[in-house]
């Protein structure tokens, strides 16, 4: 039956009034959810601007000048006297926790110190650095003498024998001469590897001493101008420098903190039972003390490769010449200082971004460490601003300003060892800064490769200076020029040498270190590691160190604020393919064919579709 169509639209309209009242409903909704997104992340993208334009280069040299004012080594009064003050800044910078925190570690001191060729001359090595009238912070006789921390003490006398860099390859070239180290004393040259890896080398073969020294062809006068004039080691500018063979940590807590209730073995056992340390004498010296004991050397010349720059013929020896070391150590136990500082998380308080620069020097550290910690307090300086201005951050953020990292990396590793079941759960990402700025030809970035696709993006918005009227430059400009492909950028692996190594090696936290760099850092570990050498020559106007502030900040704003971390392990499976094929390519080249079967590990990397890195 049809029925004609009824005039009344009431039903209608309700059904349209209920669709505009839904889609109203949503719209605010979908506001609300906005506006807590952004109030949760501090509305991030406006607050990395403001951000970006608080460092300086202005604070930062007052900020560099004032933490190498004066010699600082760990557990001295004038390192202490940098934690209270670095705990100050960050709650000036509205950091609102900050906290000096405290360790009983092993640490050694310098008491006496001699080093004399007695056969076939005499000469007694000076073993001190000059004053240099430009360079102010030279002459403070507060500075620590010239040592190697941890060497043992000792009074022997041996034949000299020269071992070139100290290396396996160089010890195995010597006994493949049939040369017997044992009771010989054994000069090397500074550079190649770790000095702690010469010294251990050396007394695994007998040796009863060591002795370090810079040649001129690796950091002096074959470079260039010599300190103040450029940049060069001088001829009695000596590298100090830790020898402990331990991988991180207080030598006589290894694998657990050193509370102050924490048992503890002896320094001797630290030696002689357990290897964390040397149980030989060893010095630092310099070339120009260094020369009148090679010039002594007279038998079996050293091979080309193996020769310097001093003006003597590099033998190998033994003997004639013959040397006195006697060397008195105090190894002590002693209170040192970490700062941490942190912001709590708002919305994952539970997840945690750490940026860390060590603050102890062998003397007044102006590069290392103090560029870094320069670096890192003007982002701290930076994230405080955007505090203060009601930024909340998603998770947690944590600066951290260590101690006692030349002997072995302390402070770090006993922070990680303290809290480690913490870091295990709640670390997210670990960034160091050390030697940060010792020049301004390269930048150098290294860490999991996971981070390289944020890390390229990000140092495409920072700036680096450039000359008047040339075009602006990036530090991702910069970093590809430093590998010599503009289309491309890979970070490098992280090695074992600052305090990345707790994070990354003991406990598999995320890292990354960075660092503007020059090939003629040559004051390292020296009384000239001073203001006046950054700037002069390290980086004089101060703007890489507030560009690296910028990094360093943005780097962790993004950690810290986006909801999904930006983490690329695509990146990482292609890492972990080539890495792959590194050590099957090696294995083909030294053992016997088909002793191993590198296709499981293939398959379980499983290779990604080819990535070109931007």
């Amino acid at each position: 039956m049809y029925e004609p169509v009824s005039n009344d639209n009431s039903g209608s309209n309700k059904k349209r009034r209920l669709i505009i009242s839904l889609l109203l409903i949503l719209v605010i909704l979908i506001i609300i959810i906005i506006i807590v997104a952004v109030t949760a992340s501090g509305g991030s993208s406006n607050y990395e601007d403001i951000f970006l334009s608080v460092p300086s280069p202005e604070n930062a040299r007052e900020t560099s000048k004032h933490l190498s004012s004066a010699p600082h080594i760990a557990g001295s009064y004038e390192d202490y006297d940098t934690a209270v003050w670095v705990r100050d800044q960050f709650l000036e910078y509205g950091i609102p926790d900050a906290q000096i925190q405290t360790y009983e570690v092993m640490l050694s001191y310098p008491v006496q110190r001699r080093v004399a060729l007695v056969y076939p001359s005499s000469y007694e090595c000076v073993l001190k650095e000059e004053a240099i009238p430009e360079d102010e912070t030279s002459g403070d006789p507060r500075a620590i003498d010239t040592f190697n921390g941890y060497s043992d003490s000792g009074d022997v006398e041996g034949e000299l024998v020269y071992a070139n860099y100290g290396r396996i390859e160089d010890f195995e070239e010597l006994d493949n001469m049939g040369l017997n180290l044992t009771g010989k004393i054994v000069i090397v040259r500074y550079g190649k590897i770790f000095r702690g890896n010469k010294v251990q080398l050396a007394a695994q073969r007998g040796a009863i001493g060591v002795l370090i020294y810079s040649d001129p062809a690796d950091d002096g006068f074959a470079r260039g101008p010599v300190y103040p004039e450029g940049p060069y080691r001088t001829n009695t500018s000596v590298q100090r420098g830790s020898v402990s063979y331990a991988l991180g940590g207080d030598p006589i807590t290894p694998g657990y903190p050193s509370t102050p209730n924490a048992p503890r073995y002896t320094f001797q056992q630290a030696r002689n039972e357990m290897y964390q340390l040397p149980n030989i004498p060893v010095q630092p010296i310099s070339y120009g003390d260094a020369a009148p004991l090679l010039s002594s050397i007279e038998l079996n010349p050293a091979p080309a490769a193996w020769r310097g720059a001093l003006p003597l013929n590099y033998n190998i020896g033994p003997g004639p010449a013959r040397v006195q070391m006697n060397i008195t150590v105090n190894d002590t136990r002693t209170t040192i200082w970490n700062v941490i500082a942190r912001i709590k998380g708002s919305v994952e308080p539970d997840r945690l971004v750490l940026i860390g620069s060590h603050r102890d020097a062998w003397t007044f550290g102006n590069v290392d460490p103090i560029s870094g910690q320069t670096t890192m307090l003007e982002a701290a300086r930076g994230i405080g601003q955007i505090y203060k201005k009601g930024w909340r951050p998603r998770r947690s953020i944590m600066f951290c300003s260590w101690d006692a990292e030349e002997y072995n990396l302390i402070g770090s590793v006993e922070f990680v060892e303290q809290y480690e079941k913490l870091l295990i759960e709640q670390g997210v990402i670990y960034i160091n800064l050390d030697t940060a700025v010792f020049g301004t030809e390269s930048f150098s970035a290294s860490g999991v490769p996971s981070i390289g696709e944020i890390l390229r993006s990000s140092s495409k918005r920072i700036n680096i200076p450039t000359p008047k009227d040339t075009p602006a430059k990036t530090i991702y400009n910069l970093w590809s020029q430093s590998q010599g492909n503009i289309n491309q950028t890979k970070l490098d692996l992280l090695g074992s040498g600052s305090d990345f190594l707790g994070f990354i090696s003991h406990i598999g936290i995320p890292s990354a270190d960075l660092s503007f760099e020059s090939d003629d850092y040559a004051v390292y570990h020296s009384n000239y590691d001073s203001y006046y050498w950054t700037s002069h020559f390290g980086d004089p106007t101060f703007e890489y160190h507030t560009s690296l502030a910028k990094l360093t900040g943005l780097l962790a704003l993004q950690f810290i604020d986006s909801k999904v971390l930006p983490f690329d392990l695509t990146e990482y499976a292609s890492y972990l393919y080539d890495w792959i094929k590194e050590v099957e390519n090696y294995a083909k080249a030294t053992l016997p064919a088909d002793t191993f079967n590198f296709s499981p590990l293939y398959e379980s990397v499983s290779r990604p579709q080819p990535r070109r890195f931007r």
